[in-house]
């Protein structure tokens, strides 16, 4: 199998470069474990002057994890883009846009959308660049963490989801950090490649 490491700043270090950017993940991971543990104890975090509501909280949290797997995914040079660690696999490109769509399908079934006829806005939408990707999935970011911003901390820990997939119920607040916990592990997945 070949593998790839990805240079996240231009270091010649490589050794030190890499135990850094698994110490991140691994605190991100940590961070998400803890705020999943705690659960309906997450009304609000104070700090001297503001309250953060439940809905800011996730949202911070999406945002912090989209912008590492962005310098993440910009460290991949675009010859590598198609490139996979086995025919079974996604290529790193592949995987980007995995991340991105799910914004779109899981905003679709938490607003209670009908995903029976489920399409994808980027279906034949030709593989270009990182860049590309991002672009194209802005609009759907952003109406997906608008979407988190609408529910009040009571709808967050009393609203169910039925996953389409398995048919099982959750509150839609640990939907969210699983949701987040997903990203974190295609970070994971992407130090594979």
């Amino acid at each position: 199998m070949n593998e790839l490491r990805v240079n996240l700043n231009g270091s010649k270090n490589k050794e030190k470069e890499d135990n850094t950017v698994y110490e991140i993940i691994a605190a991100y991971r940590q961070a998400t474990i803890h705020i999943l543990n705690v659960g309906n104890n997450v009304k609000t975090i104070s700090s001297k002057t503001n309250k953060m509501t439940q809905s800011e909280l996730i949202i911070l949290n999406f945002t912090e994890i989209r912008r590492r797997s962005i310098k993440l995914w910009s460290g991949l040079p675009e010859s590598y883009n198609d490139w996979k660690p086995d025919e079974k696999a996604m290529t790193a490109i592949e995987m980007v846009r995995h991340v991105l769509e799910a914004d779109y399908g899981w905003n679709l079934i938490i607003n209670n959308g009908s995903i029976s006829n489920y399409q994808t806005p980027w279906k034949n939408r030709p593989f270009i660049s990182v860049t590309d990707e991002l672009k194209f999935a802005a609009p759907y970011r952003n109406t997906f963490l608008e979407s988190i911003r609408q529910f009040s901390d009571k709808e967050l820990n009393e609203k169910e989801i039925i996953h389409p997939g398995n048919g099982e119920k959750k509150y839609l607040e640990n939907i969210y950090y699983e949701l987040g916990t997903m990203n974190l592990f295609m970070q994971g997945n992407f130090f594979h490649i």
